[in-house]
């Protein structure tokens, strides 16, 4: 029952700071190779077109109407944690994080490399806003509000959520 909240929470954790979009840190982005027709090393597209049912006429996660606009969405917002292959939790924009003894307690240390688009720091207050705008949502409220009992900004980069 412990190992099910725990997976539960950090799902709702994780889907709830698609938000925080395009963050990312200080590394240059490069083509990758590709070999053309006559075998030679050939620069990449760096466009990836997507085919989804219906247009995205909204990014704010928290108030989407449909399911198909969080593929659009997951294509840019980053997110605290994400699954690996084996199904585990590994950091993403926190670059670590702790559970409690007792899995009522999550405390999440960020990236401090993360950037917004304009270059600004992605800080624990980000974090706290874009789980709260979950708490407030009219179309997810209804999940987030019953498991997000606290949430604490510690310092800049560390947020804890109970």
């Amino acid at each position: 029952m412990l190992n099910k909240n725990i997976t539960k929470i950090l799902c709702l954790l994780l889907a709830s700071v698609f938000i925080l979009s395009a963050c990312g840190g200080d590394k240059e982005e490069k083509g990758s190779q590709e070999t053309n027709a006559s075998g030679e090393q050939a620069e990449a597209k760096e466009e990836m077109v997507v085919g989804i049912p219906i247009l995205t006429t909204n990014f704010n996660f928290y108030h989407t109407t449909n399911g198909y606009e969080t593929f659009s969405m997951a294509q840019i917002y980053d997110t605290l944690v994400v699954k690996d292959d084996t199904g585990g939790y590994v950091p993403s924009l926190a670059e670590d994080y702790k559970i409690s003894e007792d899995a009522t307690t999550f405390t999440f240390y960020l990236n401090e490399n993360a950037k917004w688009t304009n270059g600004k720091p992605v800080t624990a207050a980000d974090v706290e806003y874009s789980l709260n705008e979950a708490k407030e949502s009219p179309y997810v409220s209804w999940i987030y509000e019953p498991i997000l009992k606290e949430i604490n900004v510690i310092d800049e980069y560390t947020v804890e959520v109970v």
